[in-house]
């Protein structure tokens, strides 16, 4: 299956955000949407990669008389279900029902054989090409100067204005593309965007007519790109684990001693790694006695770390977690560090004392004035933080729910027990 996916600005979105990004990906040979995010300005490799592991999810929505619900993802499935799969008797199409809206709306997932891009940095970006490398999916960038390469979702982006002025307060790109009382109407915020163009996929778009999509050998029947995935494909989804997410994160590696493990200037503990405390080279991989941890960018305040003898995922925090204010992103980070560099010299950055300045600035920068450009960043910063609780809650719930209470395990003795999915060799 090939994905195309794009990055669309749009300003003026929302009251807390300057400006915001949607990122897309949908599916070529039934324009399906796969996935739909709404993210801070400007989007990243990291959040390109999280709208793949999206199209690799199957989501759920339930419409029940006029409450509309969350669009979820479903889980681990317990087992495989096939009643929604459409079966063909004779000239007769058994498909799901379109004579109403109520009940719950599936959005498919798969895992692409290819995806198509531009040259977005995005898209181009070494984490993101790593990411589509190691689990075999091609990228197929467009023509330079040929913007008709990636028709399709471009045509959505038109799309998307349709569901935009449903919007009160949407300002649109002139004037005959305003929502009403645009002065007056309070905006969306972020999130509510996202659900208002979920809800906007799963209950308008997917069961409405598209005369950009024909059926093989009925080109003139009339179909919407949700029955088109059904003829094609049918509801067989991926399968699912509960640390799916893991596989599409950076993995940074580093020594686990007694009094943590140290990234960036920052120290994380947790008693889950008591038992690798004492270092053996070739304990996690051959040439060193180094540890991979699972590293989010949207959220310093901890990192993840696999254990090998349980398998489960489990969240290694910072030691300051609790005192700080500012949301712990790598931007901020990265800003608190340079201003204390400016402060003093490298020389005032090392490991006894980047804590607590770490502490001081992040608080300090939430409390004192600041000017416009680190008012957009804190912002976006908030936007993304919030996403990553989201994302990882998800996770951790679904390997609870798989492993509500695992047995401890014995401490890999063996190099044969080096843990089985190092995505990556970077020190």
């Amino acid at each position: 299956r090939q994905i195309a996916a794009d990055d669309y600005f749009q300003g003026m979105f929302t009251t807390a955000l300057d400006a915001d990004e949607i990122l897309t990906a949908i599916d070529v040979a039934t324009r399906v949407v796969l996935a739909i995010r709404v993210v801070a300005r400007s989007a990243n490799g990291i959040e390109a990669g999280l709208l793949v592991y999206d199209i690799c999810r199957p989501f759920s929505m339930m419409v029940d008389g006029t409450s509309i619900g969350h669009w979820r993802w479903v889980g681990l499935p317990e087992q495989l279900d096939f009643t929604q799969v459409p079966v063909r008797a004779g000239q007769r199409l058994f498909a799901p029902d379109f004579s109403t809206l109520q009940g719950e709306h599936g959005i498919p997932s798969v895992l692409p054989d290819a995806i198509r891009s531009d040259h977005g940095a995005i898209f181009v970006s070494k984490h993101f090409r790593a990411l589509l490398d190691r689990m075999g999916i091609d990228l197929l960038l467009n023509r330079g100067g040929k913007a008709n390469d990636n028709p399709h979702v471009e045509r959505w982006h038109e799309t998307v204005q349709r569901a935009l002025q449903q919007i009160p307060g949407y300002k649109g790109r002139n004037t005959s593309e305003r929502g009403r009382l645009v002065s007056k109407e309070p905006m969306l915020t972020a999130t509510e965007l996202e659900q208002h163009l979920r809800r906007f996929i799963a209950l308008d778009y997917h069961r409405s007519g598209h005369t950009g999509i024909i059926q093989p050998g009925k080109e003139d029947a009339r179909v919407c790109p949700l029955e088109m995935w059904d003829a094609m494909t049918g509801r067989i989804d991926v399968p699912q684990r509960p640390d799916l997410i893991y596989q599409f994160l950076p993995v940074r590696w580093a020594t686990i001693s007694h009094a943590g493990v140290e990234l960036k200037n920052l120290v994380y503990d947790s008693p889950v790694l008591g038992d690798y405390r004492s270092k053996r080279v070739g304990q996690f991989r051959a040439q060193d006695e180094k540890a991979p941890f699972f590293v989010d960018p949207r959220d310093l305040s901890r990192i993840w770390f696999q254990d090998p003898a349980t398998k489960l995922v489990h969240p290694i925090e910072w030691r300051g977690i609790g005192r700080t204010q500012a949301p712990m992103t790598a931007a901020i980070v990265g800003h608190v560090c340079q201003r204390i560099r400016e402060r003093g010299g490298n020389h005032v950055l090392h490991r006894n004392s980047a804590t607590r300045q770490i502490i001081d600035e992040l608080t300090q920068i939430t409390e004192a004035p600041v000017g416009p450009k680190l008012r957009r960043k804190l912002t976006a910063s908030r936007l993304r933080i919030e996403q990553a609780r989201v994302d990882h809650g998800e996770a951790q719930a679904a390997q609870e729910h798989a492993h509500p209470s695992p047995p401890p395990g014995p401490r890999p003795t063996g190099r044969n027990e080096v843990w089985p999915n190092l995505l990556d060799e970077e020190a």
